[in-house]
């Protein structure tokens, strides 16, 4: 019942048209307001910079409900955003926490929550890996009894923010050891801020410049892991498509079947094409072997092989797949690689089953693609 009593204590305040004062010890606030008349910012990635909280305020208290970013942008700002430690030195500090605030009208954001439906996404631009957790990881239901469903016809006009105070060392199962993280909070369609931290040791750590440039060394040396999935005979592709969609500038640019009717059999297409910067161990060097290149006598090796992490989360269930694809590339433009993939999202394991619409993401390195919405459709 402490979910229900705390969303009616909240709704009140809303329809008064006041803010709720966060309690002391809460990891989670509602701040509610009415309308705004003049709501210039709406888009869904801001700057966040005048709002920033100093590093040290983030382990001084993990209530986050009277920050700027829940109190002066409703009303002007709908969608998600997430702030966190600049530096987190890793000798002196034991937990990575931050903050995903979600701003929106009272009737969307009660109805649709982070917490339910909410990922929080860590991509390690040191060596191209990427960690996801959901929202409800963070603070899993143990109620037994189901809440009634939320009615949005019977919630008031206005504004409303939810804070949610997270840690991500082991809400992610983060290594600790210095490494350079994006951080990006997901809700559907809804993409945040991408906030950008850093795990390093303090200045009161000695730093050995030879055993840096050592580390350097061995990890160029390494070779990229084979190709995944494997090509097929149509699908998956790894070559250029008459559909494909063109080569980016930089990054990656994707397509999808809008709707796919799983009674007929018909595949969720995905369709990619990207201009990445390959970590050192992506490029493929001599030692590298493949059995779906072995197979194939004609086909030349790849230049590369990077990591495209294909991110799959259920617009209704909040289900999330990830996939991480190492995509071959056979055109190199001075530090960048170019190239395609192609495949069917329903061939992967654990791929769509449920009917509702997906929103596809794709991540690599310090890039982002999506919301692709994909739907299926089929008897429920």
């Amino acid at each position: 019942m402490g979910r229900l009593s705390h969303f009616t204590t909240a709704l009140l305040v809303g329809l008064i048209g006041g803010t709720l004062t966060p309690s002391p010890g809460r990891a989670a606030t509602d701040i509610m307001h009415p309308p705004a008349q003049a709501a210039q910012d709406r888009k869904s990635k801001m700057d966040i910079t005048p709002y920033k909280l100093g590093d040290d305020t983030f382990w001084a208290s993990n209530e986050r409900g009277a920050d700027r970013l829940a109190t002066d942008l409703v009303g002007k700002f709908r969608g998600l955003l997430v702030d966190a430690p600049r530096r987190v030195p890793i000798d002196l500090r034991r937990t990575f926490p931050a903050a995903v605030y979600h701003l929106g009208s009272i009737r969307d954001i009660s109805v649709s929550t982070f917490e339910k439906r909410g990922l929080v996404t860590a991509m390690n631009v040191t060596d191209n890996h990427l960690y996801v957790a959901t929202g409800r990881s963070f603070n899993p239901d143990t109620d037994v009894i189901e809440a009634t469903p939320i009615n949005a016809a019977n919630l008031p006009d206005g504004d409303m923010s939810a804070v949610a105070s997270l840690e991500l060392r082991k809400g992610l199962q983060l290594p600790w050891a210095p490494a350079r993280y994006l951080l990006t909070a997901l809700l559907r369609d809804q993409v945040s801020n991408r906030a950008q931290v850093e795990l390093c040791r303090s200045p009161a750590c000695y730093v050995d410049p030879e055993v840096t440039k050592y580390l350097d060394a061995e990890r160029a040396k390494l070779n990229p892991g084979e190709i995944y999935p494997r090509p097929g005979e149509r699908l998956p592709s790894y070559r250029r498509l008459p559909d494909s969609p063109p080569v980016p500038a930089q990054g990656i640019e994707m397509s999808a079947t809008r709707v796919s009717d799983q009674r007929l059999g018909q595949p969720m297409l995905i369709r990619g094409s990207f201009r990445l910067t390959p970590i050192a161990s992506e490029w493929v060097k001599p030692g590298w072997t493949d059995p779906s290149v072995s197979a194939r006598p004609n086909e030349p090796r790849p230049l590369a092989v990077v990591t495209v992490w294909l991110l799959v989360t259920g617009a209704d269930d909040g289900s999330v797949s990830v996939y991480p694809l190492r995509v071959p590339s056979w055109q190199r433009d001075g530090d960048n690689c170019t190239g395609h993939f192609a495949l069917d999202l329903r061939q992967l394991r654990g791929g769509p089953v449920q009917p509702q619409t997906y929103f596809v993401y794709a991540f690599s390195g310090i890039h982002l693609a999506g919301p692709l919405p994909a739907a299926l459709v089929g008897t429920r």
